[in-house]
């Protein structure tokens, strides 16, 4: 199947669920789940929060799809409703839970390259404001385009790439201070 099948199916769906297809819903939202995991489990630190934003984002999404006024903003729509439901979360819990392994994650700066634990990064990336760190995933773990960033978070894509400067720039000074007194 060309992408542009995969387009028009995408949009036929969407346009269905919109009209009140419950399983056409359930095919998008089965379609998009690994990487709704993915963004849940950057947020959440934590495999059980992460299902439960899903779950959340799911139920929210469905009650509210027929307010969704352009189909072809599906994903860029649930992805915004997903993290706002992480961000919540986390509030709840008034705390962020690490996961602790042995991985290890590779920063190259401009005068030297740096390998840290995912723990420490993860810790750095916690510090940021709720807009820096969601343009940072969005951008970094997700690999989405400024541009996509910019309909997921509501904001211009200059503010967007001002939010990943100076997420970038205060992880820089953290991971450094790390190292200095680790």
């Amino acid at each position: 199947m060309r992408k542009g099948d995969k387009w028009v199916e995408n949009e036929l769906l969407v346009k269905r669920a919109i009209k009140g297809s419950k399983n056409d819903f359930a095919l998008l939202i089965h379609q998009y789940k690994n990487e709704l995991y993915r963004i849940a489990y950057i947020y959440t630190k934590n495999q059980d929060d992460a299902l439960e934003a899903i779950d959340e984002t799911t139920y929210k999404a469905y009650i509210s799809i027929k307010k969704l006024r352009k189909s072809e903003f599906f994903k860029t729509w649930i992805i915004r409703i997903l993290i706002n439901e992480c961000i919540s979360i986390l509030r709840k819990k008034n705390k962020i839970v690490l996961e602790n392994d042995n991985n290890k994650f590779e920063v190259t700066y401009e005068d030297s390259d740096l390998t840290f634990d995912y723990e420490e990064l993860y810790e750095a990336i916690n510090t940021l404001t709720d807009k820096q760190r969601t343009a940072i995933v969005l951008r970094y773990f997700d690999d989405l385009k400024t541009s996509t960033i910019s309909e997921i978070m509501g904001i211009p894509e200059n503010t967007v790439k001002a939010h990943i400067r100076r997420g970038l720039l205060s992880l820089k000074k953290i991971l450094k201070e790390e190292i200095i007194y680790g």
